[in-house]
């Protein structure tokens, strides 16, 4: 069997925009309108040809099935994404508002209906074009070209025109996607009328609507199609077979070299390989559909296609996706980095002094060629000239049932990550279901307080939920490793190396926004480090894991080396329920006064305890801190408790599965030399397989192999 990179209908918004539409860049807190929001059409807009919205009523005929002109809106029933955002500044629109696409070959909007019966229908196209020249459209229809529309300049952003083209459609299922065939991308599209006959909506989940008329427009986040089901047999590998697990550990056997015989096998193999989250993000499934849907798709090289398009086409769609990386094509190390898939920009290239694409798409060669010295390249690149908000680049969505799985490759994403669900002034505009990012390098190009483009590495947002962020590397990152803003909730972190990070963890970025009430996250066996180099300029930054707002975290199990004070900040009612975590002060540490028991003292009760709480609960159970030695040998002669603050937390354990209760139970490690080694030994890309897997070789394995530094 030969696997190719899927070819994926149904791009959804993201915020990875260029100059769109009419040429303004758009900004990061524009990047998807809710549907639910008022329109901001003028008085005088013209209709849509005289169509109501979604739930015309057909003339009925006792010998043929109904005409019918169905009006299809922006994120209605039908609607299925967008490589652009959904905007509001310009008049006239209907509904509520209009897709702006970005400014490239290829930006396109994707619909899907149902017709009852094969014929002929008229799709009528209302859109407005202030650009100056016609921006031609094809129309496919389930994956063929079915119509070519002009577009015409309409002589303003908010003139609109309607032009109508007749197709053929087949019985039952039929995707529309209108594709941008020139450089300038599509016109602002307002909404496309179907007129033929049984024509009904569907939603991207390939199911028929049922949603009444007045309720059109309201989002859907999910697809409700998608089942999902727990990995069965954890703890044991029992259930997986020979070929799966040879998958999953050879690196030398390719995805399209095992005795498998389909993706969804293949697919269940990385999920039940992968194996159980625990905690909030108990349910987070990602790209496994038990349903048999799943997707696998494989991200190569020399295709012809950027492997970030690729990736951003993969992580763009609510369709069942996992994916992976070819392992022969990223078995070297290879950095990746979505900023590339705006290296044709004009305002990129100017930020970078007039660079071309090849020198935007290889900073090392852009340094090369200005002789920039290699030890600051990357933050000359990055943090000064690629610093500046106007420029479209932001962080790619990643939308619902989607994994992006790194095992067997050697790939590193570098700058910045991904966004999981998108917001807009602090309400959510798309909401991602089902999300896992795991085996993953993370490097960062140092740290810049507030940077234009916001570098997170991964942000979870916009009131998305079930997510699993498990075994990944984060590296001296600017400002954020996996952030928890506007609501997002029911999620894990789990077995994560984060090295040099500062403020590794935001939960809730604004004291104001109550939505994040409703966030609620488990950290456990993650590995926060601050080395000796950073430790000066870290000591007062690498901390508050996490900021908490209002919403609920528990920890346990986490090892912190070198944090020096304030590891958490607690504020309007946020709730930190901390078990059995431990803190290691190394040299650095030691020697902040000339006195080892002052130090100590100073480290433990002044600036871990106490001081972390400003309103809300705190409780700690079992948590200490230790001195250690440079290989995180502990020192029993120093050792303290980690004093709560004034509240008390919520017992969070309450919340979880009786799965995730065992399994908690079952690998729960007490403070002590074995938790350090063990989870120094599993967190991160490179570490061991943990117990969450049932490919773990299990603890007393896990603890018998050759300790590796717990400071890289």
């Amino acid at each position: 069997m030969k696997l190719m990179k899927h070819a994926l209908a149904g791009v959804i918004a993201t915020s990875l925009i260029g100059c769109v539409g009419d040429g303004t860049p758009s900004e990061s807190s524009s990047t998807q309108v809710s549907s639910s929001a008022p329109s901001q059409a003028s008085s005088s807009q013209a209709p849509i040809s005289s169509a109501p919205v979604i739930s015309s009523t057909p003339t009925t005929s006792s010998s043929s099935p109904a005409t019918m002109n169905l009006t299809i809106q922006e994120n209605a029933t039908g609607f299925c994404g967008a490589l652009g955002i959904i905007d509001t500044k310009h008049t006239g629109f209907t509904g509520a508002g209009f897709v702006d696409t970005e400014n490239q070959s290829g930006a396109d909007i994707t619909w899907k209906i149902n017709a009852s019966q094969a014929g002929a229908a008229n799709i009528t196209v209302r859109f407005a074009n202030g650009g100056g020249s016609a921006r031609s459209g094809s129309l496919d229809i389930n994956g063929a070209a079915a119509a070519s529309y002009q577009l015409n300049d309409t002589g303003a952003w908010a003139t609109w025109q309607e032009e109508t083209q007749s197709v053929n459609l087949q019985a039952g299922e039929n995707t529309l996607r209108l594709v941008a065939t020139g450089s300038s991308g599509l016109a602002n599209i307002d909404a496309i009328v179907i007129d033929g006959s049984g024509i009904a909506p569907l939603n991207c989940a390939n199911q028929s609507s049922s949603t009444p008329a007045s309720s059109q427009g309201q989002t859907s986040s999910t697809a409700s199609s998608i089942s999902v089901s727990l990995p069965i047999d954890i703890g044991n590998n029992s259930n997986l077979s020979p070929e799966c697990i040879r998958l999953v550990t050879d690196n030398s056997v390719n995805w399209d070299e095992s005795g498998i015989s389909s993706e969804q096998e293949i697919v269940k193999c990385l999920a039940e390989s992968l194996g159980q989250p625990i905690g909030y993000g108990e349910n987070a499934r990602g790209g496994f559909d038990a349903g048999g849907n799943s997707n696998l798709v494989v991200i190569k090289k020399g295709t012809g296609v950027l492997p970030e398009k690729q990736l951003l086409d993969a992580i763009s769609t609510e369709a069942p996706n996992w994916i992976v990386f070819d392992k022969d094509d990223f078995a070297g190390d290879t950095g990746l980095a979505m900023y590339r898939l705006h290296c044709e920009d004009a305002s990129v290239l100017s930020a970078l002094g007039g660079a071309s694409t090849a020198e935007c798409l290889d900073h090392n060669l852009w340094c090369s060629n200005r002789g920039i010295n290699s030890s600051s390249c990357a933050a000359t690149f990055f943090n000064d000239r690629l610093n500046d908000k106007n420029l479209p680049i932001r962080n790619p969505m990643v939308a619902g049932h989607t994994t992006i799985d790194g095992r067997g490759s050697n790939a590193t994403f570098l700058f910045s990550g991904f966004k999981i669900g998108a917001d807009s002034s602090g309400a959510s505009t798309y909401k991602s279901q089902s999300v896992i990012i795991t085996h993953l390098d993370f490097l960062g190009a140092g740290h810049t307080e507030d940077h234009g483009l916001d570098p997170d590495m991964l942000r979870s947002t916009g009131e998305s939920q079930d997510i699993w962020i498990h075994k990944n590397t984060f590296s001296i990152t600017g400002d954020s490793a996996f952030d928890v803003k506007v609501g997002a909730f029911n999620i894990t972190m789990s077995f994560n190396r984060i090295v040099d990070v500062k403020r590794s963890t935001l939960h809730g970025s604004s004291d104001s926004r109550t939505i994040n009430e409703q966030i609620t996250t488990t950290m456990h066996n993650n590995m926060f480090i601050t080395t000796d180099s950073f430790y000066d300029a870290g000591r007062s930054t690498g901390r508050r894991v996490p900021l908490l707002r209002r919403g609920k975290s528990h920890m346990f199990n986490n090892v912190f080396v070198n944090y020096w004070k304030d590891f958490a900040s607690i504020r309007v009612g946020g709730q930190l329920l901390l078990e059995d975590n431990i803190f290691l002060g190394l040299d650095a540490i030691q020697s902040e006064k000339d006195d080892p028991a002052a130090a100590f003292d100073e480290w433990v009760m002044d600036n871990l305890s106490d001081a972390v709480l400003r309103d809300g609960g705190f409780t700690t159970d079992g948590t200490k801190a230790f001195f250690a030695s440079q290989d995180c040998r502990l020192n029993n002669s120093y050792q303290g408790d980690i004093v709560g603050g004034n509240g008390a937390a919520v017992n969070m354990n309450a919340d979880y599965s009786a799965l995730s209760k065992r399994i908690k139970d079952d690998e729960y490690f007490m403070v002590g030399q074995d938790l350090v080694d063990y989870t120094n030994l599993t967190a991160g890309k490179q570490g061991q397989i943990p117990y969450n897997s049932p490919l773990s070789p299990g603890r007393s394995a896990i603890l018998a192999m050759q300790q590796v530094s717990c400071l890289n």
